[in-house]
């Protein structure tokens, strides 16, 4: 195999491959001989057909097509390793040359990862929201409880309410204000270090120059229609209900989650320029300790939870811990 033209343009990447005469004739070798492997004739046994006999059995252009088309998908694999390019969608091949007395020869254009320049990410200067919880929030939290519980407003918010939640070795309004408060500083701590590395990823997005290929983007529209569907299933909705209640159309639908997820791919695509040439990886050892990790918490075993993250479950635990990895590193480089 023989790359004699390699071009980028546009987010895409063009290339043309030859194979030598003698590898064609390989290949259609190849093909014939499992073809006559399988070939049924009356008189001979499955496999043992004379090679004279079964060649007059055999349609010769189908052979050569299907000797060019293993060539091209044999060869695809090879061409990605030898350019180093690196497709985000399935690429178009088109037959260049296939004349017996020449060098089989085809083209390949795919839609490849963008090259952008990373913006300045050492020294950022980014605020995280200070985790302050007043006694007027506890109160607010208090009521909620109360009226969760179907009590009157007029019910007294007293040692004695609180007995009467039996939450154990919890007896005195006293205590269960601070554990109120407690869970209240917990929660909204998670919540601003959630905002904070939003903030840093959005700060990123903003200043970077690239065009999002549409095979990316449409992924990512479809991942979003997904967890839309899962969370309307928790409040026992379906995505036809949802749709027709809120008069949109499944197009309609892809437009307004075509914003967000144009900067969600942006996003994504930051990270991993930035894992690439901060050289952050993932190890077998990240993996197996995630996958321990969500089995544990869900009291399942591995294998279950493979099962319900579905194929190449492998594939999107690595991906979520190296964009992890790489939020966690980009953090570190924010201004103290």
């Amino acid at each position: 195999m023989k790359i004699i033209k390699q071009e980028m343009h546009d987010g895409r990447a063009y290339i043309e491959v030859e194979f030598a005469l003698e590898l064609v004739g390989q290949k259609r070798e190849a093909v014939v001989r499992d073809a006559i492997a399988d070939m049924r004739v009356p008189g001979f046994r499955k496999g043992k057909v004379p090679r004279q006999i079964a060649e007059r059995n055999l349609n010769m252009e189908m052979v050569e097509d299907e000797a060019y088309h293993k060539l091209m998908a044999d060869a695809y694999p090879e061409i990605i390793r030898q350019t180093g390019i690196e497709p985000v969608d399935y690429p178009k091949v088109n037959i260049l040359r296939k004349e017996k007395d020449q060098p089989f020869a085809f083209s390949v254009d795919v839609a490849v990862y963008p090259e952008f320049k990373l913006p300045q990410y050492k020294g950022l200067k980014v605020e995280k929201k200070k985790v302050d919880v007043s006694e007027a929030d506890i109160d607010a939290a208090l009521k909620n409880i109360q009226k969760a519980r179907g009590q009157q407003e007029s019910t007294e918010l007293n040692d004695a309410f609180v007995r009467s939640l039996g939450i154990p070795d919890i007896g005195d309004m006293t205590v269960f204000r601070k554990m109120i408060r407690e869970n209240m500083e917990k929660n909204k701590a998670e919540e601003a270090e959630a905002d904070f590395r939003d903030q840093i990823l959005d700060k990123m997005v903003e200043q970077i120059k690239v065009a999002v290929p549409d095979a990316l983007l449409s992924r990512e529209i479809d991942l979003m229609r997904e967890e839309l569907r899962i969370s309307l299933e928790r409040s026992h909705m379906t995505m036809e209900t949802y749709l027709k209640s809120s008069n949109k159309t499944e197009a309609a639908l892809n437009d307004e989650l075509r914003p967000a997820a144009e900067k969600r791919v942006k996003a994504k695509l930051v990270l991993r320029q930035l894992a690439k040439e901060e050289k952050i990886e993932v190890s077998s050892v990240d993996v197996d300790l995630e996958f321990k990790n969500i089995a544990d918490r869900s009291g399942r075993t591995r294998e279950a939870v493979e099962a319900s993250l579905g194929e190449g479950s492998l594939d999107y635990i690595q991906d979520y811990l190296l964009r992890r990895k790489t939020i966690d590193f980009l953090v570190n480089q924010v201004e103290k």
